[in-house]
Parts: structure tokens; sequence; C-alpha cells
């Protein structure tokens, strides 16, 4: 698929507590086809899962220009328009569910306690 926009930055549009230094993210623009459907999209990782990745406009600039002209686009099936250009790894993912249940379980171990 085609990189429109490598080696470009942007701040993204959510609250952030980090200094003003560090809210710029990298900004890949790319253009791809399902079905014989065009889509253009600039997320680089699952919207679903996390908010962009934010650092210096350095990082940024560095982040965004390690994509290469053609990119591998991941999309979901069920809606296209949906699409992304890193899969997290499963390891991040295990991470994060296990961190969840153990944060529930300590939750219900304080409520059990009272």
């Amino acid at each position: 698929m085609e990189n429109l926009a490598a080696g470009l930055f942007y701040q993204p549009d959510i609250p952030m507590l980090s200094a003003p230094a560090f809210r710029y993210a990298p900004l890949v623009k790319y253009k791809y086809q399902v079905e014989g459907s065009e889509f253009v999209s600039n997320s680089v990782l699952p919207k679903r899962i996390q908010s962009p990745q934010h650092n210096t406009l350095k990082w940024a600039q560095k982040r965004a220009n390690s994509f290469p002209d053609d990119v591998v686009v991941y999309y979901n099936p069920e809606d296209p328009a949906e699409s992304y250009l890193v899969q997290t790894s499963k390891a991040t993912l295990y991470t994060v569910i296990a961190a969840s249940g153990l944060v529930i379980l300590v939750g219900l171990a304080f409520l059990l306690i009272r």
C-alpha cells in the first residue's frame, strides 16, 4: 500500500499530561484498497487498543521516517476503514490482560477486607 506522508508529525487531539515538548506523534498517512474501494488512514496502531504514541518532535519525525514508501496495512475485515500499520504483540496484549486481572483482584480483596 502507498505511504502518502512519511516523515511528517502532528500533535494528537487527545488530553495529555505531558509537557508541550513531548506531544508530537508520527504522521504516516497511507492509502489502500479493499475489494475495489479506496481508503486513506493515518493510524499507526489500532485506535481501539491505545491512543497514538507521542514524544518529542525529533522522535516523531524519526518514527515517521522509519516507515517505507510501501507499507503493509492491517485492517478489520468487517470494517475496512479501520486500519493500522503496526500489530500489537501478543506478549503486550497478555501483559495488559494480566495486569488488568491483577488490579481487579486487588480491588476485590480490598472490598472483602472491609
